[in-house]
């Protein structure tokens, strides 16, 4: 049940978010990830993994980093990184990858908090959805048009404390980010960790630190991004052996 539900929840968040690549395409340096980790994904989708794997770890080597560590951006290249290990059949370097994704996910706990979204998201068109082709839906349900790119605030706004008293000022800052694809990858990677480590992740502390993150829910209140919330909620309480409350989330986020 919970397996069927994220297939589910996984196939629209691809179809949202994946972007086709082309020669046309000009690599846009500031957006992250940039383009050139999509351009990557077209080893990993033709099912030339080791050809996927040398791309994903180059284009994770111009990931965003600060006195902090690495930013949000680096869940989708450890994710496919692990996913290109994960279909090699190297399991163990997989899970490396998965964890070190989910760390960066429990260090940037509130990064939703921090995204300005749009007021409103208008249902998508006919011609530019990307239709999933394995299932037909009996729901009344329309597909909304999510942006691909949203500003994400960095910073801070008051650096005074920081001045007078030592530390790193750090100016605000708006990012352009691809909040949809971090958070499908956020998704996969809680999945495969549940599926390779299977119920020893009842008893691993990174378990229970995602679960604790995820349940302070900390994106907008009353907003349709806590559907990400309930559905990455409900894969951890699953990879932490909690079957009933994971399909509950999951339940609640279709």
């Amino acid at each position: 049940m919970v397996r069927r539900l994220f297939l589910l929840l996984v196939g629209v968040l691809a179809a949202a978010s994946f972007r086709p690549a082309n020669a046309q395409q000009s690599l846009n340096t500031r957006v992250v990830p940039r383009d050139d980790y999509f351009l990557a994904q077209r080893g990993y989708y033709g099912g030339d993994y080791a050809t996927a794997l040398r791309a994903f770890r180059s284009v994770a080597n111009g990931g965003i980093s600060s006195t902090e560590g690495r930013w949000v951006d680096s869940i989708c290249y450890h994710t496919m990184l692990g996913e290109s290990y994960y279909h090699l059949g190297q399991s163990t370097l997989a899970l490396e990858q998965y964890e070190a994704a989910l760390k960066l996910a429990v260090a940037h706990g509130d990064w939703l908090l921090r995204v300005q979204f749009p007021d409103a998201i208008a249902p998508a068109s006919l011609t530019n959805r990307n239709r999933i082709t394995w299932g037909a839906s009996a729901r009344r349900s329309r597909t909304g048009a999510y942006p691909d790119t949203m500003m994400s605030f960095q910073g801070r706004l008051n650096n005074d404390n920081v001045i007078r008293n030592g530390g790193v000022v750090t100016p605000p800052n708006l990012f352009p980010l691809r909040v949809t694809e971090i958070v499908r990858c956020t998704g996969l990677s809680l999945y495969r960790r549940w599926e390779l480590i299977g119920p020893a992740g009842a008893y691993t502390p990174l378990s229970s630190q995602i679960v604790e993150t995820l349940s302070r829910r900390s994106a907008p209140a009353n907003h349709w991004s806590q559907v990400w919330i309930e559905a990455q909620l409900g894969l951890a309480q699953a990879g932490a052996g909690k079957r009933a409350e994971a399909v509950a989330h999951l339940q609640r986020a279709i």
